[in-house]
């Protein structure tokens, strides 16, 4: 059996720039956004630590610029450019884990992660960016 070292510094974990992208929120525009984003075919999941929650965004080929549009509205909240999967040809992003995420991951998932929607959304659902996305 061969054994292959691992590439150390290819990943990055709870760094001094991630933690520093967490004192930042999420803008208005940006949670009508998200809360858009995860009515359709977005998903809030959890990191590693189950704590917080991320963004995950996937689209095939043909939304490319749609993916990258989305993408610009949450750059600042991404650490790694979109990416290419052969496998499924499709393009994807995700945002780094973060508290406002979380919050909503609440709302939308119960305890078993299945998505709901619940009433608390109505006063996110009337405004028309989360209607477009």
């Amino acid at each position: 059996m061969k054994i292959i070292p691992r590439e150390v510094g290819k990943v990055i974990t709870n760094s001094r720039s991630i933690r520093e992208l967490r004192k930042i929120s999420l803008t208005e525009t940006q949670k009508y956004f998200v809360v858009g984003t995860v009515l359709g075919d977005g998903c809030l999941a959890p990191n590693s630590w189950g704590k917080n929650f991320r963004l995950k965004i996937e689209h095939c080929v043909k939304q490319k610029d749609y993916l990258f549009w989305k993408y610009n509205l949450l750059k600042n909240f991404s650490i790694s450019n979109p990416k290419y999967y052969h496998q499924n040809k499709s393009w994807s992003f995700r945002t780094i884990s973060h508290p406002d995420f979380t919050q909503l991951a609440g709302i939308f998932y119960d305890e078993k992660r299945k998505k709901r929607v619940v009433e608390s959304l109505q006063k996110y659902i009337q405004h028309p960016l989360v209607l477009a996305v």
